[in-house]
């Protein structure tokens, strides 16, 4: 006789269901990843470890517990930028201007506070903070190149 008849027959209530299928939680992730959502910031926010929303994402885990299905589910699709960055069209524009004034990228690189032998990558958005340095060291150059 399967347990479950067993509680019926002895007038015991069932059991909550502690353990969900994993798709929904699965397919969540994927898509909080094509936003561009880390899982570690995945698992900072929801409280699920790291190392479980990797064995959920991998199919190695095909049941969850309800609580970790639901903390996963409540994770919004909205990456809030933790590093305070912009769009980068200033910044190129400004690198642009100084590279015309005969200043190589590696100089500019090393002003900006790279490491020795960094290369100058401007990707699609900046930090505001290395966008301050950016204007700073411009506008320092205009002036010195204008004496």
């Amino acid at each position: 006789m399967s347990r479950e008849r067993r509680r019926a027959r002895l007038g015991v209530e069932p059991r909550p269901i502690r353990f969900v299928d994993a798709t929904e939680a699965r397919i969540h992730l994927k898509f909080l990843q094509t936003k561009k959502i880390s899982m570690r910031l995945i698992s900072e926010r929801s409280g699920v470890s790291l190392s479980h929303l990797v064995r959920i994402k991998s199919k190695k885990v095909t049941e969850i517990r309800v609580e970790a299905r639901n903390k996963i589910l409540a994770i919004p699709a909205i990456n809030p930028d933790p590093y305070n960055s912009v769009p980068s069209d200033e910044a190129k524009k400004l690198v642009n201007e100084m590279l015309d004034m005969g200043i190589k990228k590696n100089e500019i690189a090393e002003m900006l506070g790279t490491k020795p032998g960094g290369h100058l990558v401007i990707k699609d958005a900046i930090r505001i903070e290395r966008l301050e340095k950016l204007r700073n060291i411009h506008a320092s150059l205009k002036r010195s190149s204008a004496k």
